[in-house]
């Protein structure tokens, strides 16, 4: 819990209010994000997304594998948190950091054109109770069919969560900006 009583998230919050407009352009956009990426395959085609669960898709990842899917999480949430923007960036795959790099072009505010601007300016400064609690977030488990899967992962207070991932160049990257929280089974 943060100290302010809120749990603490890790999505994207600007810290400062911005101007209207750009908030409501920003909203709009993270808040078509998901949909844009799911439709997105191997060179942006479409693609079926998997009828199964987060927990059930594919087989597990083992060995070096899932250290990899397990590296590019943590690495992600920790170059946020540090506010590495350039380094958060490098753990995403080139569908998503594509589609950040267009929506800061297009954005009427200042912020540069590339993923690192649009995540600084969409990442407030974490108080140091929601940091202890991304220092506590631990990987369960990855899974993969082919070149898509999820990082399984637990969030003290949050609970199980799912981050899409994708291979590329023989590495895992994440194929989303935050989790997915998981019901209890």
């Amino acid at each position: 819990m943060s100290t302010d009583g809120q749990k603490p998230s890790f999505a994207l919050v600007s810290h400062a209010v911005p101007p209207a407009p750009f908030l409501a352009a920003a909203l709009f956009t993270l808040a078509l994000l998901p949909l844009a990426l799911a439709a997105c395959g191997e060179d942006d085609q479409p693609v079926q997304s998997a009828p199964e669960t987060p927990g059930q898709f594919g087989s597990e990842l083992t060995g070096a594998e899932a250290r990899q899917a397990a590296i590019a999480l943590r690495g992600y949430l920790e170059a946020r948190a540090e506010h590495r923007w350039a380094r958060a960036c490098s753990y995403l795959a080139k569908p998503i950091r594509r589609f950040l790099d267009r929506a800061a072009a297009r954005s009427k505010r200042p912020l540069g054109n590339d993923c690192p601007s649009f995540i600084a300016s969409s990442t407030r400064k974490l108080l140091p109770s929601e940091r202890s609690v991304l220092d506590r977030v631990t990987v369960d488990s990855a899974r993969a069919d082919g070149d898509r899967g999820y990082v399984l992962y637990q969030v003290p207070g949050d609970g199980e969560q799912a981050m899409p991932i994708r291979a590329e160049g023989g590495r895992w990257k994440l194929a989303g900006l935050s989790g997915t929280p998981l019901a209890a089974s």
